[in-house]
């Protein structure tokens, strides 16, 4: 584990000035540093001496959400996992430049993503933010993405740097690394991004590395970072994730949020003293404007922290083209047997005339995980309604299958007004009331400004809107529903601090006198409180919701979730409506609270219930497709017996819409696993050391990580990395190396070994065919018995019609072939190598060999 011995609390100033006689133009050190914290959770202060503007951040990687939580929509893009499951370098150019159009929109200057950390333990709460299990996949992907963001003038802030691999103890958990498994696994997408994308920032992680926290871990972010990498970028804390006055001698250059308790205008008093430099201070104030002069764009069109420029709301009907195919380039075709209806794989679906579409994902699908990666979207499409559009001849019969969930979904804004008139505008509205106020009614209370909201879900971490203070402050949300069913529906609430729901004037939840604390809004919410209220379908209701922020914190939330009556029995339902039917789709998984920041999962079960609904479904009908709406490994042990199983993940705004394409036969899943599926969380030997305890977590696994893992202790996983079937047929033929062997000097000086094959769709379909080349240890050093027996050294994605072929080529250069000795440092190991080029990482195609001198 590399230590950082150089800690900067222990480096004296080289020149203490704080009147800055050697700064540029005079400007002294007292009007640099507030450029180095953000002056609340989104903007940072230029320095007018400088001619330094400020700069806006925006949460990302699923979207562009701006500078607050659920005010405006933005487009959503499918998550990480689903993005790594593309396999494609075009995909992830295509969707960065609509991030970067949507950044813009929002008035920002840099995207908080992608992020970059891998797959360490199936159970790790933000695995579905993330690309991969494996460095090469991460990094390739990553390299795309970042190149794309910045050609169009949106700054990239890859993140968390590094092994920010769990949410327990995230603040303050010690990552011990072997060095050899930091450097050849969890580094390398950040390396890359560096060397080769020339990332503009990077977010330090939360957590320690080897005793330090990474926001000021002089090794990694100075001597690592920007001399042996060549970073010349900004280095941006995770929120709050900043310790010390002197993170900025180690390499931190901004401190986020603000106001600054660390950096800003406590550098002074630490310049002074002797515990920073003014050449620090200095070159950390260079690296920002040189930050602001590379997204320098539409200026007047950037946000302002008084929101004197709003942020824009734009849905640019092509951003769904490109985000629909990525989320049809993202499904993962796992399982496809024959239906005794045609004798044909099931998928896509044969004709038939009644389908039932079966789960609680399939209404409500899931589209996004939770945390900072959630927003609202400018539209969302679901399963069931994408079948019923796209099958108009079909009867499309519909069942829960499952009692109400355990976390209630916001109300539908499509059934809800923000006035009584059947025409008045869809949302809610959103009053906020300073000095407070305990009822909206109350004649005499004015509010200092109220907005429409899209969903009834609101967060703030700061002031709850432009202009309005972050203490006594009231915050009232009304809304007037329009049920579609008649009966008991449930409604429920989720306050910051405490709050009421009202139905028609009648106060139904209270948690005033009872407020318990829950797991919502990251750990600041109260527990969830329920009800049952009998309304009358067609009959508008009025929804009426307050709260306060929480006392001395500048942060609060508002969520009231509801759900419309069920069957008194949904499983029996379900299992008829099965029966009844010549194919059932059944689609189960998460939401953004069964996967989300903060929480790792506690087990690798499905939420409760799906997997018994799964077993009667098949049982009543064998003809099934199953759906996981999942971002990351679950237990599959039901949904194996499914004739077709289809890996959906959270596919962004267009998750029904490209579920309908592929299932309809109008395009094939380009989706191969970019994790592996085991089959009990023991399967994974990192699991003896997830999520540690005492402060440290032990990454004693070393390099055995995901399918690496599973090939060295010979585990058979359920589905292996890399696999995903498509619904047309491929054939290889003529696999060739351009040269049998190099010389090591030579691979180090640059020059890729080129590995070829020809690939030709067979079948009657258009399809997608991925050849992903894995090295294999044959003789010498290349041969390494410590080591896992293979890794992934390339891919290549290509798309063919029926009877087209394509000659697919794949670079092997020095960061595929070289490793990490503590002694030598990076070396190619000379000997040879056995080139697989493979459909997955247990199916080689063809074999190679590659001998290095």
């Amino acid at each position: 584990m590399r230590k950082d011995t150089s800690s900067a609390d222990d480096e004296p100033s080289k020149r203490a000035d704080p009147q800055g006689s050697g700064a540029p133009g005079g400007v002294a050190a007292r009007d640099l540093v507030p450029a180095t914290a953000g002056i609340d959770m989104w903007h940072t202060p230029g320095v007018e001496q400088l001619g330094l503007r400020g700069l806006t951040v925006s949460d990302g990687p699923a979207g562009a959400r701006g500078t607050r939580w659920f005010a405006s929509a933005s487009a959503c893009v499918p998550c990480g996992t689903a993005l790594g499951a593309t396999w494609d370098v075009d995909v992830l150019r295509e969707v960065a430049a609509v991030l970067a159009a949507e950044t813009i929109s929002k008035g920002a200057d840099v995207l908080l993503a992608p992020t970059v950390n891998l797959h360490r333990h199936p159970l790790a709460g933000r695995n579905f933010e993330c690309m991969s299990e494996d460095p090469t996949l991460t990094a390739a992907l990553a390299v795309a993405h970042i190149g794309e963001l910045q050609s169009n003038g949106v700054g990239a802030c890859i993140k968390h740097f590094v092994a920010n691999d769990q949410e327990t103890e995230r603040h303050d958990i010690s990552a011990e690394v072997p060095e050899t498994a930091l450097r050849e696994l969890y580094l390398r997408p950040f390396e890359d991004a560096v060397r080769l994308a020339g990332t503009w920032s990077i977010m330090s992680a939360y957590n320690r590395l080897g005793g330090t926290h990474c926001s000021q871990h002089r090794w990694l972010l100075t001597e690592l970072l920007r001399q042996e990498w060549g970073f010349d970028g900004v280095v941006i804390s995770d929120w709050w994730g900043t310790h010390s006055t002197t993170a900025l001698a180690a390499g931190l250059d901004i401190e986020m949020p603000g106001p600054a308790q660390y950096l800003g205008e406590h550098l002074v008093e630490a310049l002074d003293d002797g515990r920073v430099s003014f050449d620090q201070i200095e070159q950390a104030v260079g690296r920002i404007s040189l930050l602001a002069q590379r997204t320098l764009g539409d200026v007047e069109g950037r946000s302002g922290p008084d929101g004197s420029r709003p942020e824009r709301s734009v849905a640019d009907p092509a951003h769904r083209d490109v985000l629909r195919r990525a989320a049809v380039e993202s499904l993962v075709l796992l399982a496809n047997g024959p239906s005794p209806l045609t004798g044909e794989p099931l998928v896509p679906l044969p004709p038939v005339d009644k389908l039932a579409v079966i789960g609680p994902n399939a209404a409500d699908t899931a589209i996004m995980g939770g945390g900072s990666a959630a927003f609202v979207p400018h539209h969302s499409t679901d399963v069931l309604s994408a079948l019923r559009e796209r099958l108009p001849d079909v009867e499309v019969t519909f069942e829960r299958g499952l009692p109400t969930p355990g976390v209630l979904r916001p109300l539908d804004r499509r059934s809800c007004r923000v006035g009584p008139d059947p025409d008045a505008p869809e949302g809610f509205a959103v009053h906020y009331h300073s000095p407070a106020v305990e009822e909206v009614s109350d004649p005499t209370a004015e509010p200092v400004s109220s907005e429409t909201s899209l969903t009834s879900r609101l967060l703030w971490l700061g002031p709850p809107a432009p202009g309005v203070p972050d203490q006594d402050t009231s915050v009232h949300l009304s809304t007037w529903l329009t049920p579609e069913q008649s009966g008991l529906h449930t409604f429920s609430l989720v306050t910051g601090a405490t709050g009421q729901l009202r139905i028609d004037g009648e106060t139904v939840l209270d948690n005033t006198a009872d407020r318990r604390p829950g797991t919502d809004f990251f750990g600041l919410g109260s527990e969830e409180i329920r009800t049952e209220v009998h309304l009358s379908a067609g009959r508008p209701v009025l929804i009426e919701a307050s709260t306060r922020p929480l006392a001395g914190i500048p942060a609060g939330g508002l969520a009231i979730g509801h759900s419309e009556p069920r069957a008194a029995d949904p499983l029996a339902a379900a299992v008829a409506a099965a029966r009844a039917a010549d194919v059932a789709v059944v689609v189960v998984g998460g939401d953004d609270q069964y996967e989300t920041e903060g929480a790792d999962r506690a087990t690798m079960a499905l939420p409760e219930g799906q997997n018994e609904l799964i077993d009667a479904v098949i049982d009543a009908n064998p003809d099934t497709i199953v759906l996981l709406n999942v971002g990351s490994p679950v237990d599959l042990t039901a949904a194996v017996r499914a004739r077709a199983l289809i890996q959906m993940w959270y596919p962004g705004q267009e998750a029904g819409e490209a579920v309908a394409d592929v299932l309809t036969g109008a395009a094939d899943p380009g989706g191969r696993l970019p994790t592996t599926f085991g089959r009990s969380i023991d399967d994974w030997c990192s699991n003896r050391n997830f999520p540690g305890g005492d402060g440290t977590v032990h990454y004693d696994e070393g390099l055995l990580v995901g399918y690496r893992d599973f090939d060295a202790n010979g585990t058979e996983p359920v589905f292996c990395f890399g696999h995903g079937l498509s619904t047309t047929e491929f054939e290889w033929s003529n696999p060739t190396l351009d040269a049998s062997i190099h010389s090591s000097d030579v691979l180090e000086g640059g020059a890729p070994v080129t590995a070829t094959v020809t690939v030709t769709n067979t079948g009657d379909r258009p399809g997608a065919e991925v050849v992903q080349c894995y090295l294999h240890g044959l003789e010498g050093r290349t041969a390494d018995p410590t080591r896992p027996p293979q890794h992934l050294a390339g891919f290549a994605k290509v798309h063919l019609g029926p009877s087209e072929s394509a000659r697919v080529v794949i670079e092997l250069g020095w960061t595929a072939l070289r490793r990490w000795q503590p002694e030598e440092g990076w070396i190619v190991p000379t000997g040879t190598w056995e080139v697989r080029l493979s459909r997955s990482s247990r199916d080689h195609v063809e074999r190679l060999t590659l001998e290095v001198n």
